[in-house]
């Protein structure tokens, strides 16, 4: 029997992702063609070689490189929390208070709800977010933000 539909042509399995776009984007630019990939505008190599880490992450989260001033603002510190006794992690909140990032656990619970806060460039907004031992890039705001290493 038939539905009167017209049958429906099988595409051609193609192996990897050739001819396969997932999205566009700001940051990274990918010249497959010519062995290039750039972010925000500038070669990897050049960044690689002229760039330190915390430059690369300004230039990633704020579009541009930063000048002296702006880095000196954005100067990432290491910072450790210990983790919670029997869970083996830290709740989020807390480990922003821990290092000074908010002045009190309310102030943290308010930011995350409002999605002002990144893990590893992420926005995290649940409450009851909690890290495992490891080490993150934790931004609160546009202006704070430390290494964190927890365990």
């Amino acid at each position: 029997m038939t539905n009167g539909a017209a049958p429906q042509q099988v595409q051609p399995f193609k192996a990897g992702l050739e001819d396969v776009i997932v999205s566009t984007s700001e940051i990274c630019f990918i010249d497959g063609h010519k062995g290039r990939l750039l972010y925000r505008g500038y070669d990897v190599d050049d960044l690689v070689a002229q760039s330190t880490f915390e430059e690369v992450v300004y230039l990633l989260w704020h579009g541009h490189l930063p000048s002296r001033k702006e880095l000196d603002v954005q100067a990432l510190k290491e910072e450790h929390v210990p983790l919670a006794q029997g869970t083996g992690r830290v709740s989020l909140v807390r480990a922003l208070a821990h290092v000074g990032l908010v002045a009190s656990t309310s102030e943290g619970r308010r930011l995350l709800a409002q999605g002002a806060v990144r893990v590893d460039n992420a926005r995290v907004t649940d409450l009851k977010a909690e890290l495992g031992p490891g080490t993150y890039l934790v931004q609160v705001g546009k202006l704070r933000a430390v290494r964190l290493r927890v365990g």
